[in-house]
C-alpha cells in the first residue's frame, strides 16, 4: 500500500463482510438512504465531480488500493485535500460495496448537496427541465446530464419518477448531479411556483399541433427568457392534467420511420435547440 496517499487514520479494509461494508452497500436501498440521509456515489467521474463541487458533503471514500497509485491517483490526491477518510480497500471490498464502482465510490451527506423539495426551492432564472413520471433511472440520469450540458439551472422530477438519489441515477448523470439543482415534488407543486415566477411552461407531446420547427422558424421568443421544458412518462407521455398545466405543447418533428424518440433523446433535442437560440440572442 502506498502510505503517502493515505492518512494514518485509516487502515486497509480487507473484510468484504464487515458491518461498514454492509452499511455502505445498503445505501443502494431507498429506505436506507432516507434513514441515514446519505447517498452512494459510484465511479471515478461521479466521485471526481462530488469532490470538486461538494467537498463539504463527502463523508468517506473507498478506493481499490491496487488502482489508487495508478488510474485513480488524481482523484485520490484531490480527495485527500478534503478528508482523511479515503479508505484503501481490497478489490473484494470495493466489489462488495458496489459492482459498478470501477474501483472507487463515496458516501455523501444528502443534506449538504443540491437536492431540494418543491416546498423549499426558490425558482432561479434561466432554463429548466421537468420530468413528469420518468421512471427509468438511466433516462432520469441522462436527462440530468442533458440539462447540465445545455445550460439548465435546475432539473425537476415529479412524484412517480425514479428516485434522484439512487446510485444508478447518480452514476448515469456522469457527475452532472453535482452541477445543478435537483428538485422533487408533486407535479402541480413544481409547476405553479414557476408559472407564478413568470416561467413559460412548454410540454412535449407527439400529437401537438405546434412543432419545434415552428418555434425555430417563427416563434423564437418562446425559447427566450425563463422557461421549463416538460418531458412526459416514457410509455404514456404527459397526462391530461399535466398537459393542461403547460402553457404550450410542442412536438418534435420526425423525418424517418421511427415512431418516437426516447425521452432522454427528446430532452437533448429540445434543449440543444433552446441553447442555440439563446446563444444567438445574446
Amino acid at each position: 500500500m502506498s502510505t503517502s496517499l493515505f492518512s494514518d487514520r485509516v487502515d486497509l479494509m480487507e473484510n468484504p463482510t464487515s458491518a461498514r461494508v454492509s452499511h455502505v452497500s445498503r445505501l443502494a436501498m431507498k429506505n436506507v438512504r432516507k434513514k441515514y440521509s446519505q447517498i452512494l456515489v459510484e465511479g471515478p467521474q461521479a466521485v471526481r465531480e462530488l469532490v470538486s463541487y461538494y467537498p463539504q458533503a463527502v463523508r468517506d471514500i473507498y478506493v481499490d488500493v491496487n488502482l489508487a497509485a495508478t488510474s485513480l491517483r488524481e482523484i485520490v490526491e484531490q480527495a485527500r485535500k478534503t478528508t482523511d477518510f479515503v479508505h484503501p480497500c481490497t478489490s473484494a471490498v470495493v466489489d462488495a460495496i458496489s459492482r459498478d464502482a470501477q474501483g472507487i465510490c463515496a458516501v455523501a451527506e444528502l443534506s449538504k448537496l443540491s437536492f431540494a423539495t418543491a416546498d423549499t426551492y426558490e425558482p432561479q432564472p434561466g432554463v429548466a427541465l421537468l420530468m413528469a413520471r420518468v421512471q427509468d433511472p438511466g433516462n432520469v440520469g441522462t436527462i440530468i446530464r442533458v440539462g447540465d450540458a445545455f445550460g439548465a439551472s435546475t432539473v425537476f422530477a415529479s412524484s412517480g419518477s425514479a428516485d434522484l438519489t439512487s446510485p444508478k441515477v447518480i452514476r448515469s448523470t456522469a457527475g452532472s448531479a453535482f452541477h445543478l439543482n435537483l428538485v422533487t415534488g408533486q407535479f402541480s407543486d413544481l409547476i405553479k411556483p414557476l408559472k407564478n415566477a413568470g416561467y413559460k411552461v412548454i410540454g412535449t407531446s407527439g400529437s401537438a399541433e405546434l412543432s419545434l420547427d415552428d418555434l425555430l422558424d417563427s416563434e423564437l421568443d418562446m425559447l427566450k427568457g425563463n422557461l421549463v421544458w416538460v418531458m412526459g412518462n416514457e410509455a404514456r407521455g404527459l397526462s391530461e392534467d399535466e398537459a393542461e398545466l403547460c402553457d404550450y405543447l410542442v412536438r418534435i418533428p420526425l423525418v424517418g420511420k421511427a415512431e418516437s424518440l426516447n425521452v432522454a433523446s427528446a430532452a437533448a433535442v429540445v434543449m440543444s435547440a433552446t441553447a442555440r437560440v439563446r446563444r444567438v440572442a445574446k
